[in-house]
């Protein structure tokens, strides 16, 4: 691997990295001498009652997986991604508690998960988030996830992502304390996730930035 360099002051840009989280994981790795899969378990998903979810893959969580298809619905051959840039194995159960901890200012049964002022810093927007070049919407990237407000002066949390066979989605209204998850395990799965979205924003009233 080529040595590591920064390429702009943090907070200074935005840019979709995959591999940063991945160094993000090895310096959790340095600082406390624990894989992050163990670490992440030990500190977050524990605590949260995930206990559907992992990092690491086993043979409970290969036989519980869903299988990957693609657009024109052909099987697609398993696969695992290493780490911290997209290995977590979850349930819709166990992301609807993750979405609590955004509902409750961090907190599970009144207990922090995430300390407050650390849950504050995560909200902060940094930076506009960019496709191409050109600004999406007013959606602004901050620690993790992305944010805006609505016309109704609704702040908005979201992140979706994607890999072959696979498309997922949570976003939450934090003034509301509502929130949406949903994954879908077909390469036409953000088409399915754009209208689920529309949706679930009309619910609530909610005039949403399109995201897909």
């Amino acid at each position: 691997m080529p040595r590591a360099e920064i390429e702009r002051r943090p907070g200074s840009g935005y840019a979709y990295s995959g591999a940063g989280y991945l160094l993000l994981q090895k310096i959790i790795e340095d600082q406390t001498g624990s894989t992050f899969a163990s670490y992440m378990t030990e500190t977050v998903l524990e605590p949260s009652g995930m206990s559907n979810s992992a990092f690491s893959l086993s043979p409970d969580i290969v036989r519980r997986t869903a299988i990957y298809y693609r657009r024109d619905g052909r099987r697609r051959e398993p696969y695992h991604l290493p780490g911290a840039a997209g290995a977590l194995y979850t349930t819709a159960n166990d992301m609807a508690r993750f979405i609590i901890l955004y509902t409750d200012k961090g907190r599970l049964s009144r207990s922090h998960i995430i300390p407050e002022n650390q849950f504050v810093t995560m909200l902060v927007p940094v930076t506009p988030v960019q496709i191409s070049g050109v600004n999406v919407g007013t959606t602004k990237y901050a620690l993790g996830h992305n944010t805006y407000e609505t016309p109704e002066g609704i702040k908005i949390v979201f992140h979706a992502g994607g890999n072959p066979g696979l498309r997922a989605l949570y976003i939450v209204a934090l003034d509301g304390n509502d929130g949406f998850f949903a994954v879908v395990n077909n390469d036409r799965g953000a088409e399915l996730l754009a209208e689920m979205m529309r949706i679930w924003g009309g619910h609530y009233s909610l005039t949403l930035q399109p995201y897909f």
